[in-house]
């Protein structure tokens, strides 16, 4: 058929690889999980039972981090007509849909995607196809007049529907209710058509394990099922019900209402201000503050073109050693403790709940990390005449379980998405939360180190601090899932890893190393 991807031809290699290797005995994917109900809310007895249905959502979000809506206002014959409509578009010969040539021509180049080009193994293969696009890039499918209509009207309501059970779950976390309509726009949210075809491989992913990085994700599936859930460590397969719509908890990269009071950041805020005031010679001498060598940083001492320098500075600190901190710089000191004092317990409450959905216990956690392996780092951005050319801090993850950051409001970060780039607009009121590389390693892939930037301005200065919760160097790193994706590391190891490989490189080639 000449609408199928060309799965087998593309991927041959990975196929003959798998199917040789006699260590092959486990599956990638499961073909024997219980398949179970998740949570169902009746979104209509939001009008007379307001308080105990909001109750039941919150518990599901926090239980499940899945749960299933019905009377959520979308009729079914819009369901079904967006069911027929994308047929159609999947149906089209693959060299058009490959070619831009369906209803994408005016798009990205990305719209449609399928398999993994970088897959090298079969378990990193998504045998799936899907169309891609914003919300608001529906409206330019001029030639395909049944197909937009329906993508208007499915779009307009799921975004509504979006927005009230965002307003439920921040009501009952005490979090601003206008705050998702302040920042979540139909320019920002996209939807995905998806098709999964039959797969001649057995233990194959339709798609491959993964968390969602967004606010919350709403699926509409047919009735065949393959919908799979963590839930308590093990996969639990979600039944279909033709008249629910499937709701996903995303990953949060911004965390609001987080514990560290505004009045905490602005004083930080001001005192890095003024430490990095000094004169340069002052910054970069030895024990300035009373500081371990190299805590000063600054540039890249070993790039050999622009593109491996980082235009900023940064002061790289140690918990243990800002109690170290001269006398003549007490405030400075002072607001140093107090966001690290903040922040280590909101680090350790983010990554209690996602330890939670991949069955790690958090004891491991609280074994390896502590105030002497976690750090913090004040960094400016200076302003760069060359910002067109050069970084202010170069594309890479981070090597930790977990990074927070408060940036100021200049703008500069950047993060890696679906091959894009994209910006992270300030909020104020804000902490900015990353996955780091270790969380990726021992969660399997279900949570992604995603790649990061700062780029640099011309006329202004930035300002942010990162909190970086790490192990000791003797942590081992390995995931207990039943088919581990990277071998078993220490924390120490891994870093030996980067050093060698951006000294004989000039860059880091990080989880890679270390994949089965």
């Amino acid at each position: 058929m000449d609408y199928e991807p060309p799965f087998l031809e593309a991927y041959k290699s990975l196929v003959q690889k798998d199917v040789g290797d006699s260590r092959n005995n486990n599956d990638y994917c499961s073909s024997t999980v219980e398949r179970c109900d998740i949570p169902l809310i009746d979104l209509g007895r939001l009008s007379v039972e307001r308080e105990e249905c909001m109750r039941e959502i919150a518990e599901a979000a926090r239980e499940w981090g899945f749960f299933q809506v019905v009377n959520h206002g979308i009729p079914q014959e819009l369901l079904k007509s967006m069911q027929i409509e994308q047929k159609k578009v999947f149906y089209q010969p693959f060299v058009n849909k490959s070619t831009q040539q369906v209803i994408f021509s005016t798009l990205s180049a990305k719209a449609y995607r399928w398999g993994n080009p970088f897959a090298t193994n079969l378990r990193q293969l998504s045998w799936s196809e899907a169309f891609h696009f914003y919300v608001t890039d529906v409206s330019r499918m001029d030639q395909h007049q049944t197909l937009r209509s329906s993508l208007e009207g499915f779009a307009t309501r799921m975004f509504s529907l979006a927005q009230s059970l965002s307003e439920i779950l921040a009501c009952k976390l005490n979090a601003k209710s206008n705050y998702f309509r302040e920042h979540c726009w139909p320019k920002s949210s996209f939807i995905r058509l998806n098709r999964y075809p039959p797969c001649p491989v057995s233990k194959m992913h339709g798609l491959i394990p993964h968390c969602d990085t967004s606010f919350l994700t709403i699926v509409h599936q047919d009735h065949v099922g393959g919908l799979q859930l963590m839930k308590d460590g093990q996969w639990v397969g979600v039944k279909p019900n033709p008249h629910a719509l499937v709701v996903n908890i995303g990953d949060l990269f911004q965390v609001v209402n987080h514990g560290v009071s505004q009045e905490l950041l602005q004083n930080l805020r001001h005192e890095q201000m003024e430490v990095f005031r000094n004169s340069f010679a002052e910054k970069s001498r030895e024990n300035f503050l009373n500081l371990p060598p190299r805590s000063y940083r600054w540039g890249n001492p070993s790039a050999t073109n622009l593109t491996q320098i980082s235009w900023s500075e940064a002061f790289h600190l140690f918990l243990p050693d800002i109690a170290r901190m001269e006398d003549q710089h007490q405030s400075l000191r002072s607001s140093i403790e107090a966001f690290a004092s903040a922040v280590t317990p909101l680090a350790e409450r983010l990554v209690q709940i996602l330890a939670q959905k991949v069955n790690i216990k958090f004891s491991y956690f609280q074994e390896n990390c502590s105030a002497h392996t976690c750090f913090l780092r004040l960094n400016r951005y200076p302003p760069c005449p060359l910002h067109s050319r050069v970084f202010g801090l170069l594309p890479h993850t981070d090597s930790s379980f977990l990074t927070i950051l408060n940036q100021d409001q200049i703008g500069g970060l950047q993060l890696m998405k679906d091959g894009k780039w994209i910006s992270v607009k300030p909020n104020p009121q804000a902490l900015v939360v990353n996955i780091g590389d270790l969380f990726q390693a021992v969660s399997n892939d279900m949570y992604i180190s995603a790649k990061h930037q700062v780029v640099g301005g011309v006329k202004e200065e930035r300002f942010s601090v990162a909190y970086f919760y790490n192990p000791r160097k003797d942590a081992v790193i390995e995931s207990h899932m039943k088919r581990a994706v990277y071998r078993k590391f220490t924390f120490g190891e891994y870093r030996e890893q980067i050093e060698k490989d951006v000294k004989e490189t000039g860059d880091k080639v990080g989880l890679s190393r270390f994949l089965l």
